[in-house]
């Protein structure tokens, strides 16, 4: 597939703000990564967008790891990560009707921050 001029500009240009970076309509962490490279590359730093790729990976995979031992994630002003056990209980296998026990198991649960929650609630 041929990229137009216009596209390939886009793509090439400085990103200096992260609503420019929003304005690409970009995945996530690409919008985190142009965003980034902005801020790293006015400082003539030797950070690239692989080696951005990979802290953000790597920061995925330490929460990853911490879940899976049972320890709380805070991101302060944004959220917590923890995991949770919950209880056995009944259900009903609704093809043949008959009662099972569903056995406990541990579940990841998220609560915002209060700021967070404000901010979310007052924007339309």
């Amino acid at each position: 597939m041929k990229i137009t001029q216009e596209i390939q500009e886009k793509f090439d240009r400085n990103i200096t703000s992260e609503e420019e970076a929003d304005k690409l309509g970009r995945s996530m962490v690409d919008k985190i990564i142009a965003y980034k490279n902005a801020k790293v590359n006015s400082k003539n730093s030797a950070v690239n967008k692989q080696n951005i790729k990979d802290i953000i990976n790597t920061f995925l995979e330490e929460i990853n790891e911490a879940l899976i031992k049972g320890e709380e994630v805070k991101l302060v002003g944004h959220f917590a990560l923890k995991t949770v056990m919950t209880k056995e209980k009944q259900g009903i296998n609704l093809k043949t009707k008959e009662k099972i026990t569903i056995p406990a198991k541990r579940v990841p649960k998220i609560k915002f921050s209060p700021n967070l929650k404000k901010e979310i609630s007052a924007t339309k």
